[in-house]
């Protein structure tokens, strides 16, 4: 008997057991097996429900449990509509509580670390074992927990942090075994997820006052070595390492995004404190929106503009360039109005649900964002919840009609799940550790600030915000953007501006790959080895480059699909100077090779699987050196050149010096950020 038309929600299933042949006494049957066919389901994982499993022989009583499963759904309803009529308040701690409810149910009896996500064999994530330490805190203030309780689990879990959760240099693995606190799997020492667990150790170390929580959490603050995760170079922090590959897999901490609180606990260390001038550096790009401006972060995913603001109260503070608080207030406001400009497009939008982040989605977890090429139409209920002390009334309001509308999908045990897409038709059946954390403490510090008032109160956090130049904004004081202080910080961004010349001339600047670029992998000798440096600049009609390159070996591929693996430059460009997303038709990789074949110069288009004719390359060879000088029409690139106007680019060079040699790769302003999307510079055209 075939079961089909099952949906991501509880529907009835009446499977007739007359339609089984063969079955002459049913008094008999032992067993009752569900197959899953692959070629009917079309997905390869997932997971399903069954429950409520009864036999019957008469029809009545079916329908006597129909009926009564039916009046049970209706009360459901009726109970959700009357919580989503609270007063705020009220509505505000039934939330909370909701969200506390998971860290002191998803946490191990044995260490307190807390689980990742709320399915069964879920690994412990250190961000969520942070989180889980504030929730605590909360709890005691709130009446949730007894205090003693709580303080007693603290302790416990700071202990076993220091003592058991695996990690080196002071940072942990992003996911451990929620029991032993061993590293799971292959995951990665996390930086930012470090600073998330350190922050809740912190907000517990104030709050409670206990000596032996303070000994603890000073131990773990001390032992990060946050010199060994900087890049020598830039002094940025890595975003990760590992032991199998240690940093090359893994792009660095550049610009104003989440890790705003790593960087002010890095400032403030008691022991390994990084230099001032890594703040003054970090990237802050500016968008202009209708009437106001902010610093935004690329992926515009929601969360990076509330996970700092979690623990450290910007609200009065600003350092030189900006007052945070307001900048993400308007980062949010530009989010929400994202997500109206595009509700013609997707039901999630038109029915006034806004919230674009990263979370789970109808397929798996992506970093959505208000990006044209990053959103479908999912929500994360989190992002809204944490922007309740940024806009209440909107927040709230959102929320309650969330609840009204589509309560028996989206809420449960521990308050809203991780995402929906009405699209789609998809209700997420779980709920995430730091979507539930940030929810919580977001909620609090509206309603009381607690998080806020003890977390500051930390010696070393009140030094990082003062070594970074944080002050008290003066009254009378409305500057929220410094424009003239990040106007001359673009000339340290890593920003080519293009000039505009005749074909007959030349630019007079090029960009040197070891001195402005990164080692992507391999190893680079000396100059005779490896070296390269390049240009661009622009007519009407076309963006010219030249590459120079000193390489002692020249090493090619005759098939043009496989150019990349061998000596070559790799030419990025995107339209939309934002976005780059790895494999869309809507951006280039253009990858060319430093020789000829039949008087053709071996070139690929890679997204587009094509070789380019309409751009035209010549390839000047000397002994150990090479120069590559081209034209790319703007109408391949579907692009318009005005002065003023940006486009995305990247350049990379590669360098093989022999057949089964990986080599080494140096490139320009290419940075992996998980998901198919890619971080890569700007060409500003004047």
């Amino acid at each position: 008997y075939y079961i089909k038309g099952i949906k991501k929600r509880w529907k009835e299933i009446r499977i007739p057991l007359r339609d089984f042949r063969g079955i002459k006494n049913f008094k008999r049957i032992t067993e009752l097996v569900f197959v899953l066919e692959g070629s009917i389901l079309g997905d390869d994982e997932g997971e399903f429900f069954i429950d409520d499993i009864k036999f019957t022989s008469k029809n009545e009583f079916y329908l006597k449990m129909k009926r009564r499963m039916e009046e049970e759904r209706k009360r459901y309803i009726e109970e959700l509509k009357r919580i989503s009529e609270l007063p705020d308040d009220e509505f505000l701690e039934l939330i909370s509580r909701k969200c506390f409810d998971y860290f002191l149910n998803e946490s191990s009896p044995l260490t307190g670390f807390v689980k990742d996500r709320s399915t069964l064999y879920s690994p412990s994530s250190i961000a969520a074992t942070g989180f889980g330490l504030a929730a605590l805190c909360i709890g005691a203030e709130r009446g949730w927990i007894d205090r003693k309780k709580a303080e007693r689990t603290v302790l416990k879990t700071v202990k076993n942090i220091y003592e058991k959760a695996e990690g080196f240099k002071g940072f942990y693995y992003h996911f451990i075994n929620m029991h032993t606190g061993k590293r799971e799997g292959f995951s990665e020492l996390s930086s930012v997820d470090t600073a998330l667990l350190l922050a809740g150790c912190i907000l517990a170390r104030e709050y409670f006052g206990n000596r032996e929580i303070k000994k603890y959490v000073d131990k773990i603050y001390k032992r990060i070595n946050w010199r060994w995760m900087q890049d020598k170079e830039t002094g940025f922090l890595y975003m990760g390492w590992s032991p199998e590959k240690g940093f090359s897999d893994f792009p660095l901490w550049s610009e104003m995004a989440e890790e705003m609180l790593m960087y002010i606990m890095a400032l403030g260390s008691p022991r390994y404190s990084i230099e001032k001038d890594v703040w003054i550096n970090l990237e802050r790009p500016v968008r202009g929106y209708k009437d106001f401006h902010y610093i935004y972060c690329r992926s515009e995913s929601l969360f990076t503009y509330l996970y700092s603001h979690a623990y450290i109260d910007f609200r009065s503070i600003r350092d030189d360039f900006a007052n945070y608080w307001e900048n993400s207030r308007r980062a949010i406001a530009y989010n929400i109005e994202f997500a109206e400009n595009n509700k013609k497009k997707f039901k999630t939008y038109r029915e006034g649900f806004w919230g674009i982040s990263a979370s789970d989605g109808p397929d798996g977890y992506r970093n959505y964002g208000a990006t044209p090429f990053t959103h479908d139409g999912t929500i994360a209920p989190y992002a809204i919840c944490g922007s309740v002390p940024f806009f209440p009334e909107k927040a709230i309001e959102t929320m309650r009609k969330l609840l009204k509308s589509y309560g028996e999908n989206v809420w449960g045990k521990y308050g809203f799940v991780s995402a929906f897409n009405l699209d789609r038709n998809w209700f997420s059946l779980r709920w995430i550790g730091i979507d539930v954390g940030i929810s919580l403490l977001m909620i609090e510090n509206y309603r009381s600030g607690f998080v806020w008032k003890y977390f500051m109160k930390n010696p070393w956090i009140k030094r990082g915000l003062k070594r970074a130049g944080f002050r008290k904004i003066k009254k009378g004081e409305e500057k929220f953007l410094n424009f003239s202080l990040l106007k001359s910080y673009v000339k340290r961004e890593k920003t080519f501006k293009v000039k505009e010349f005749g074909i007959k001339n030349r630019p007079v600047y090029f960009i040197n790959l070891k001195k402005e670029g990164k080692l992507e992998f391999g190893k680079r000798k000396d100059d005779s080895d490896f070296d390269s440096q390049f240009t661009f600049y622009w007519d009407k009609e076309y963006l010219y480059f030249i590459v120079k390159s000193t390489d002692n070996v020249i090493i090619t591929k005759d098939n043009f699909k496989e150019l990349y693996k061998m000596d070559c430059v790799e030419i990025y460009l995107s339209p939309d100077p934002d976005n780059f997303i790895w494999g869309s038709k809507r951006f280039y990789q253009i990858v060319i090779a430093p020789s000829k074949k039949d008087n053709k110069v071996p070139m690929w288009v890679y997204f587009q699987d094509i070789y380019p004719e309409d751009i035209e390359v010549n390839v000047f060879l000397k002994k150990n050196y090479y120069e590559l000088r081209g034209k790319i029409p703007w109408k391949f690139l579907n692009f318009t050149p005005e002065v003023g106007k940006r486009i995305g680019a990247s350049i990379a060079v590669r360098d093989v010096d022999g057949v089964g040699d990986k080599g080494s790769k140096y490139n320009w302003c290419f940075y992996d950020t998980g998901g198919g999307n890619i971080k890569i510079g700007n060409l500003i055209l004047r």
